[in-house]
């Protein structure tokens, strides 16, 4: 079982979350990218950067790791992660990044942040990226809320 008190995060990967929305889950983010060791993560939606910086920590140079967002501002988040040779931000959208892949492209964990939020995008971002998912790849999710019905990731 993969969990924080297992891999435990170093303050550097996690401080830049304090008094976010996400600042519980990045220790269990962190872990799981540590004890997966993937060698390509694909993030959709990166917004304020707080999980791309900490999955970049986490993935200490061991492959690629692309954050995509369409918005080219998201860059402006990111300026510590420009010195990481294995990290790259495209400003696409996640239709637009599964445009430029190839049968030989393999992504072992898929982050997904979609926006707005709905059943329809989430589903269509599943079933956009299954062909190019390995075998035993991870998907993970953010804003899985269950008390509130606007935010339908969950059940896609």
């Amino acid at each position: 079982m993969i969990t924080s008190s297992v891999f435990p995060a170093p303050p550097e990967a996690l401080a830049h979350g304090f008094e976010t929305d996400i600042e519980a889950d990045l220790p269990l983010l962190w872990a799981i990218i540590r004890s997966a060791q993937p060698k390509m993560v694909v993030e959709l939606g990166v917004r304020h950067a707080i999980s791309t910086k900490t999955i970049a920590h986490a993935m200490e140079d061991q492959g690629t790791f692309i954050a995509i967002d369409p918005d080219p501002t998201c860059m402006n988040h990111m300026s510590s992660l420009v010195s990481n040779r294995s990290f790259a931000f495209w400003a696409l959208t996640g239709e637009e990044f599964t445009s430029r892949c190839d049968a030989h492209t393999q992504i072992d964990l898929l982050m997904i942040d979609t926006d707005p939020h709905e059943y329809d995008q989430t589903l269509m971002w599943l079933n956009l990226y299954q062909p190019y998912l390995a075998p035993g790849s991870i998907i993970l999710f953010h804003d899985i809320i269950q008390n509130r019905p606007e935010i339908q990731v969950a059940q896609a």
